[in-house]
């Protein structure tokens, strides 16, 4: 027998039972598990898992495989690795599968399914096949059967992964198997059985509604890709259009000034507020040497006919285009080095050491703007007038020009900073005087507008446009007026605003009051989100009144970032009150509207008990949370050396450098953010999506054990001894990223009966099942039927109303004590529907990109959601 390398470090264990093979648009693979990559998979990989499963010699499987299929030995030894990194080899015997003894489908094979000639077919993705032994399974949504398959059948589902026909399915499956692939009659039967349970499906291409699962992942998304293309045509033939303030079109040989934003479909305020101030600098006169009608730059694919001489590019980076407008600056200098590029927007830096830095990486940079862009840019253009296109321009004209940094030959010239524009108005604005017409009638057009600039808080790890600690300055009310209207006209779905502090001026009302009247006159806007005032609620119940009576949609984003006293005192942020955000919360609710608290995970000062007390803290409000994981943003007063020094901040690079994780302050560790990390993944799984939350909020009435603690304990115990609780584990460590049922719900709900009667000590009465049976009948899954009648033993509708009354009369944390208990409810039956269509279109996300939305089936226990488009 050959010598293996490492393999014999692995013998003696045997396959967890939390291994399962997920089937996706990308193909198959061992699928993302907490911080670990999803591995593809071939034909030797399943097979070796199919084996393993039996409990054999891992030496003797590897090479009986290696020598099966004529593959590398060293390759699957690394795959076996791969798979023990993952926790996914256990050192013990296997005990049989929750899914072994379960009742296989009665489905008869030899018999295939009559599938019309052309047809096409395709898997219902994600799909899951769980490795037993010897075996994978499949458990069906439609029935609940378990389908038993072999390695080979689980690679002939990929063939089908997006629409084909039969005979392009098959041959798709010999070239991924090869000799080893099935027959065309064994293929046709497995096609039968798999169209039997609802995993293979008929697509309809000419059904508007029908969207496979390989797209549907996208499906939020699709209207987004369709105004692209037409915004992109949109550009292409208004590329003569001037502003309309603008006397005479650019004379053909002017230098072009090229905008890049890659800000999607939604209208770059901040260049177009550049172009449209340098369009009337001092009368006009840039325009007698620049082209300043606008390219807006959304796509690479723009840029071959803008390359074709020297040119002025404006780059706004942000957290989510800077590397886009790195990788263009970059080809810009390489195919015209006399072009000038120009950056600016949040993620630019300012501080001196960072500033050298940037310069250094990045040599195609020619100048960086600090702070407001529209006057400093401007006057760099004015200054550069007749030195585009050397080969190695002189920027030295640039030295008064204030708030910008620039390259000098061998070293960084950086200018004195720039005050700020006292009055706005003076720019013109670009929604009217034509800049952005490019952009209007997009279908869900989505628009940024600001009615002032400013924020009197100084929290040290935000960069609100470099103006925290700063007096608040506004837009006139006329012009403000004049944009909201331009959005109307043009059938703008969507306006958000980008103010700091929405409410907190008695004209804010005045705004909310235009909106509505707009929105009944054309239609538009459909949806007005903000960022409310983070002090006062003077004028926010007001405001929220208003948008709801006159049917415009909102959702309300309260930014506490954390409730702890000491993290806020090491922010800089102990100056906001808790209290007036407990107001709003009750006033969302009330009117039925989505809230958001925005918590930040890692800030300085905060430990892992203050950060489970925050989580806790929304469970006790009803809200759920978003909690990003904290940045060090480039200009924050975070990222000021003394502070970081002060508070031991370390961060990790990602996205090619351009972005900081904080990973480790002075009060917590890195280990310690490992943690928060997990705890931070089960909240959004288990309150946000709301996998757990009525079984949470049971246990909790029942036990007085807090529902964060809750999720802790269970994660803890779950890592500890994962085979005993397989399905369980494997939802919070995989379903997180690919949103789907863990193969199923109701085998998830059962390890849970057991983990809570067993080891929590709950009563096993029809208290404990009425509540699972409601928190079963509120996940979503693609075989739902709706609306879905429940006969429960107890109310729990009437129950849960009494728990919210209960919270919301500011008995948060003693509500166990004085809501009677569920089983003292009468029998009652509870309905759930599904009227925005989240059991089609909410399904196989990533988490971390649905934070938006949620899994908010409708029912009398629901929380308000987010709009969701059902076409």
């Amino acid at each position: 027998m050959s010598v293996l390398r490492d393999a014999p470090t692995y013998e003696g264990r045997a396959l967890s039972q939390v291994l399962a093979v997920t089937l996706r648009p990308s193909g198959l693979s061992v699928p993302n598990l907490d911080d670990h990559v999803a591995i593809p998979l071939d034909l030797p990989r399943l097979e070796l898992i199919g084996q393993l499963g039996s409990g054999k010699s891992i030496a003797d499987v590897i090479l009986r495989i290696a020598e099966q299929f004529g593959c590398d030995q060293d390759s699957l030894v690394d795959f076996v690795g791969e798979l023990h990194a993952r926790d996914l080899l256990i050192a013990q015997e296997r005990a049989p599968h929750p899914w072994s003894t379960e009742p296989s489908t009665t489905i008869p094979t030899p018999v295939e399914t009559n599938i019309p000639p052309g047809a096409l077919l395709v898997v219902e993705t994600p799909a899951i096949f769980w490795a037993t032994s010897g075996a994978f399974v499949h458990v069906a949504l439609r029935g609940g059967a378990v389908v038993p398959l072999t390695p080979v059948e689980v690679l002939a589902c990929a063939a089908c992964k997006r629409p084909a026909t039969r005979e392009q399915a098959f041959d798709t499956h010999r070239d991924d198997a090869g000799r080893w692939a099935l027959s065309s009659d064994q293929f046709g039967h497995l096609a039968g059985r798999l169209l039997s349970i609802g995993l293979l499906r008929t697509f309809d291409p000419d059904d508007p509604d029908d969207v496979p699962a390989s797209e549907r992942g996208q499906r939020l998304f699709v209207t987004a890709f369709r105004a692209r293309h037409q915004l992109l045509r949109n550009i292409s033939e208004r590329g003569d259009a001037a502003p309309e303030d603008l006397a005479v079109d650019a004379p053909a040989g002017n230098v072009k000034v090229v905008p890049v934003a890659f800000n999607g479909t939604i209208p770059p305020l901040a260049l177009g507020l550049i172009l449209a101030n340098s369009s009337i600098y001092e009368g006009g006169r840039l325009n007698d040497y620049y082209d300043l009608r606008p390219d807006w730059v959304v796509d690479h694919r723009q840029l071959d006919h803008l390359l074709d001489r020297p040119g002025v590019f404006l780059l706004s980076n942000y957290l989510w285009s800077h590397t886009d407008c790195l990788a263009v600056s970059r080809r810009v200098k390489e195919r015209h080095p006399g072009s000038i590029t120009i950056h600016g927007g949040p993620n630019t830096p300012k501080y001196d050491e960072d500033i050298e830095d940037y310069f250094r990486r990045h040599p195609h940079v020619d100048v960086t703007v600090r702070g407001e862009g529209e006057a400093t840019a401007t006057e760099v253009l004015a200054a550069l007038v007749g030195s585009i296109g050397d080969a190695d321009p002189d920027l030295s004209a640039l030295a008064d020009v204030p708030g910008i940094s620039y390259r000098a030959r061998r070293k960084v010239v950086r200018t004195p900073d720039r005050d700020r524009i006292s009055d706005l108005d003076s720019i013109p604005s670009p929604y009217l005087n034509g800049l952005f017409d490019s952009y209007a009638a997009l279908p869900d057009l989505a628009v940024t507008i600001e009615t002032n600039r400013g924020c009197p808080y100084g929290c040290t790890f935000c960069d609100w446009g470099s103006a925290t600690l700063s007096r608040i300055r506004k837009f006139s009310l006329d012009r403000v007026f004049e944009e909201m209207e331009w959005c109307a006209k043009n059938g703008v779905f969507s306006i958000g605003l980008a103010d700091a502090n929405f409410g907190i001026w008695e004209r804010d009302v005045e705004i909310a009051e235009r909106v509505v009247q707009l929105n009944a006159q054309y239609g538009y806007p459909k949806v007005f989100g903000a960022n409310y005032a983070k002090n006062t609620t003077k004028h926010l119940k007001k405001i929220i009144e208003l948008l709801v009576d006159g049917g415009v949609l909102t959702q309300g984003a309260l930014s506490l970032q954390t409730m702890d006293e000491m993290t806020l005192s090491t922010i800089k942020r102990s100056n906001i009150k808790l209290s007036k955000y407990e107001e709003l919360a009750v006033e969302f609710r009330r009117a039925q509207l989505p809230l958001i608290v925005e918590l930040m995970m890692g800030l300085p000062g905060a430990t892992t008990a203050s950060f489970r007390n925050d989580l806790q803290q929304c469970i006790d409000r009803e809200v759920r949370a978003r909690v990003p994981i904290t940045e060090l943003l480039v200009n924050s007063p975070m990222n000021e050396p003394a502070y970081r020094r002060e508070h031991q901040i370390t961060a990790d690079t990602i996205d090619s450098g351009n972005r900081s994780l904080v990973v480790s302050t002075a009060t917590y560790t890195r280990d310690e953010h490992a943690e928060m990390k997990q705890l931070r993944q089960m909240f959004y799984l288990f309150e946000n999506f709301g996998v757990l939350r009525q079984v949470a909020r049971y246990v909790r009435h029942e036990t007085g054990i807090l529902e964060i603690d809750l999720y802790e304990r269970l994660r803890r115990d779950l890592l500890a001894t994962p085979d005993q609780w397989p399905i369980m584990t494997f939802t919070i460590r995989a379903v997180p990223f690919l949103m789907v049922a863990p193969g199923s719900w109701a085998q998830m709900l059962k390890e849970i009966h057991d983990y809570v009667t067993n080891v929590v000590g709950v009563a096993d009465d029809s208290a404990l099942r009425t509540v699972l049976d409601v928190q079963l009948a509120l996940l979503p899954d693609r075989s739902r039927q709706f609306p879905d009648n429940l006969s429960l033993s107890h109310d729990f509708a009437a129950w849960h109303r009494e728990l919210v009354t209960q919270k919301d009369g500011g008995h948060r944390d003693d509500w166990p004590a004085l809501v009677p208990p569920l089983r003292s409810f009468p029998p009652a039956t509870l309905t759930v529907d599904d009227p925005r269509n989240v059991c089609l279109q909410g399904l196989g996300h990533n988490i971390e990109y649905e934070l938006g939305d949620s899994w908010e089936l409708a029912s009398p226990v629901n929380r308000a959601a987010m709009y969701r488009s059902v076409n």
